[in-house]
């Protein structure tokens, strides 16, 4: 579900809106510019076995041999070390040294690597253009991680959009500069680190000779490794929170989804200072991002779209740029008490299918015309996450609904 939901052109639609926000000001705001040379790379041999890849070697390379065989390039950036997960970005450029070529100028494209590969012990002696005997979690041809996962289709997984281009010619340095795409590709990996499968390198493959070949992470000259220089301003509160949802939880994880957190002035009555949603991890956890609100106090109001609307205890100090709130860990966390124990941990109720505040007989009329109808998929009845409305929502609807559960608030 995450991998569509990243995948979904209206994250790209919402990455330009936020950059724009800031841009037309950001004369005004703190820039901070890093140039990032850590990440890991690997190349994609073509080869029906998957048994090739270059995971440790000097080089990575892109486009097709003397013998027409396609090689692909992996890039991917280690982002999250230096970039705040709240922060805007608004310029970046790739820049990348091409060490060795057979051919004439060809086109070389940046491509969003759409699901997680690995680079292991592999390396490759002299050239390297031939690769060498995959190593355990490499990614190859069909494999994201050698020898038991794969790529959907051989060749690997990644965006029908092309994220920037560059023509490379001669032996040399090689830039690709900011598009609109490329700023949200890394805003993207930013803001949910887990997305960050980095950018495959695509040159021309309707002819041969086109290769080209890059030097790698690995080099020996740290001036030859593949650098990522970004743009970003962070003039943002961050809070990280943790819940979990009756519904969703099984005691060990719990079914990832969208939550939004408002944040409301301490004092009555509570107004709106700044809401944020986010998609939270299989643990319940995220951090949410503010960008109207200013260091201070709040409650947290945190929704769902079918759990109880719940209230913190107090309201929560978000100073120097961040917080912290845990509700898993007491009910006194929640105002009013407002929790469930379920499986060792405190969760938010679950069976407010129709988001009134309140837990009763119309949401289990809901929930059981859904379950009637065999409704399936990302639907509000479907209490407990599973993509399938039954007995087991109606029962958690039920429980909820007898006990007269209701948002406790200020």
């Amino acid at each position: 579900m995450l991998l569509n939901f990243l995948k979904n052109s209206k994250l790209y639609i919402f990455s330009l809106i936020l950059i724009s926000i800031f841009i037309f000001d950001k004369e005004a705001l703190s820039q901070t510019t890093v140039n990032i040379v850590f990440g890991n790379n690997n190349t994609l041999y073509e080869d029906p076995t998957g048994s090739s890849s270059n995971g440790a070697g000097q080089y990575l390379f892109t486009g097709k041999t003397v013998v027409n065989q396609i090689r692909r390039g992996l890039v991917r950036f280690e982002l999250a070390e230096f970039i705040p997960q709240c922060a805007i970005v608004t310029n970046v450029s790739l820049k990348m040294h091409m060490s060795r070529t057979i051919s004439s100028s060809t086109p070389v494209q940046l491509r969003k690597v759409l699901k997680s590969w690995g680079s292991s012990n592999s390396d490759p002696s002299g050239e390297e253009g031939f690769g060498t005997s995959a190593d355990t979690g490499d990614a190859t041809w069909i494999h994201t991680y050698y020898t038991s996962e794969y790529w959907d289709r051989p060749g690997g997984d990644y965006s029908d959009s092309i994220s920037a281009v560059k023509d490379v010619d001669a032996i040399g340095f090689y830039t690709w500069d900011a598009t609109p795409r490329m700023i949200s590709d890394v805003q993207e990996w930013v803001s949910y680190p887990n997305s960050n499968f980095g950018w495959l390198l695509l040159a021309n493959e309707s002819t041969y000779p086109t290769a080209k070949r890059f030097d790698s992470f690995n080099h020996d000259s740290v001036s030859y490794k593949p650098t990522l220089t970004v743009t970003y301003v962070n003039n943002s509160l961050s809070l990280y929170m943790q819940c979990f949802l009756e519904g969703f939880w099984n005691g060990t994880t719990m079914i990832q989804d969208t939550i939004k957190v408002t944040l409301r002035n301490p004092n009555s009555p509570y107004s709106i200072v700044d809401e944020a949603k986010r998609y939270v991890s299989d643990y319940g956890d995220e951090n949410f991002c503010f960008y109207s609100a200013v260091s201070g106090t709040y409650y947290l109001d945190v929704n769902h779209r079918n759990t109880i609307e719940t209230w913190s205890r107090n309201p929560v100090n978000i100073s120097d740029s961040t917080g912290y709130y845990y509700f898993t860990d007491s009910a006194t966390k929640a105002f009013g008490n407002n929790q469930i124990l379920k499986l060792g941990s405190y969760c938010f109720y679950s069976g407010d299918v129709n988001q009134d505040g309140i837990i009763d007989g119309i949401d289990f009329l809901l929930v059981d015309n859904s379950a009637a109808n065999f409704e399936t998929g990302y639907v509000d009845p479907d209490v407990n996450g599973d993509e399938i409305v039954d007995g087991s929502d109606m029962s958690i609807t039920s429980n909820n609904a007898e006990n007269f559960v209701t948002s406790v608030t200020p």
